[in-house]
């Protein structure tokens, strides 16, 4: 099959994070790179197949999706074939590869917003190791009151203003999900990040009990799921 930069329009290729909840988050980005450029395509590149059944999962079914690709693949001339080649974390955007000027012919709106993000990824981001990266965003989103999703707005370059993504169940997978019985569902993640010796995002095991018991006492018709695993990792 064709690869994005094959195609006319904007080629952009998208690293595809290899958590379940990250990979989720980042869609936000993809989505926004959409509405800021509706016709491109993009191709998602995954490291492992987590990532590839992630990319799928979460991922498929958008009309601007060309094609999942295994960067293990790839070699450095095949990334200089895209217009943009980006990696969306869960805590920053960063630029893999850019040709400004195919960019700002293509698309002088992303162009502009590309430019932003790396300005502000060099006042704030690519100084950091991963740890100091994701503790300076923890302490911006504090003070500045975003939350995971609307911090990769890096400072306003891109148009992020909520935690909404719309992920698409997929027809080949709908006979599993129907089997679930699910109506009025949520799903909770018990697995944490840790980064050196800063344990960032778990709750010991006995507060998920506390805090699902309480909301099923006011909502007894939602439905629990857990998604990941119940360790320290997803």
């Amino acid at each position: 099959m064709k690869k994005a930069y094959e195609f006319e329009g904007v080629a952009i290729g998208f690293f595809c994070p290899p958590a379940l909840g990250d990979s989720i988050i980042a869609k936000k980005v993809f989505e926004t790179l959409i509405q800021i450029e509706p016709n491109c395509k993009i191709d998602i590149f995954y490291f492992n197949e987590k990532a590839k059944l992630y990319a799928k999962a979460f991922y498929g079914g958008n009309k601007n999706l060309n094609l999942i690709l295994d960067v293990n693949k790839f070699s450095g001339t095949d990334i200089k074939k895209y217009d943009l080649v980006l990696n969306a974390s869960s805590h920053s955007v960063t630029l893999n590869f850019l040709d400004e000027k195919r960019i700002y012919q293509k698309s002088p709106e992303l162009f502009q917003s590309i430019l932003k993000i790396d300005e502000y990824n060099k006042k704030f981001i690519y100084n950091k190791d991963l740890e100091g990266v994701v503790l300076f965003q923890m302490a911006r989103s504090r003070i500045l009151k975003t939350n995971r999703y609307t911090c990769l707005a890096c400072g306003g370059a891109l148009p992020i203003y909520d935690n909404k993504v719309t992920i698409n169940l997929l027809p080949e997978w709908q006979g599993e999900f129907d089997k679930l019985g699910l109506k009025k569902y949520i799903t909770v993640g018990s697995n944490g990040g840790n980064f050196a010796r800063h344990l960032v995002k778990e709750w010991p095991t006995r507060y998920w009990v506390e805090f699902i018991s309480l909301m099923k006492s006011k909502m007894p018709d939602i439905q629990v799921v857990q998604s990941g695993g119940g360790g320290g990792t997803a």
